[in-house]
């Protein structure tokens, strides 16, 4: 899935989990608003509790940012207990299995639907970023 397919604005967000409260929400072939969200808000967690959490390590801060760190990876535990939670809800009301298309990349839809391509160089150049950033950070 790319960013710009599944993150939508509040609006689609709010009118999405109305529908799934009532238990006809709507289909999407790729992540539904909420999912597109969750998504961004676990990215964005993992991202901030890995740099607080080295700060922390080579006590750049004092005890408070201990408890940023905690409290960030609290809430990223709550974000993926959520996630998990949206993730079976919309396979049981949609009669589809994703956590198969989620480990995969696989999900069934209309051929207009789908990415019309890949991107390899954008994944290459990604992996080589995280590597980079990951060693910086271990060194």
């Amino acid at each position: 899935a790319r960013f710009v397919d599944f993150v939508r604005g509040p609006s689609s967000v709010i009118d999405y989990l109305g529908s799934l409260l009532k238990l006809q929400p709507a289909h999407h072939v790729g992540h539904n608003p909420a999912g597109g969200w969750a998504i961004l808000l676990l990215l964005s967690l993992g991202l901030l509790t890995g740099l607080i959490g080295w700060a922390t390590y080579n006590e750049l801060g004092g005890e408070w940012l201990e408890d940023l760190h905690e409290g960030l990876a609290a809430t990223m535990l709550t974000v993926v207990i959520v996630h998990v939670a949206g993730v079976v809800s919309g396979s049981l009301l949609h009669g589809e299995n994703l956590v198969r298309a989620m480990l995969t990349g696989r999900k069934n839809g209309a051929p207009e639907e789908a990415i019309p391509s890949a991107r390899p160089l954008a994944a290459i150049v990604l992996i080589a970023w995280v590597a980079a950033a990951s060693w910086w950070l271990a060194s």
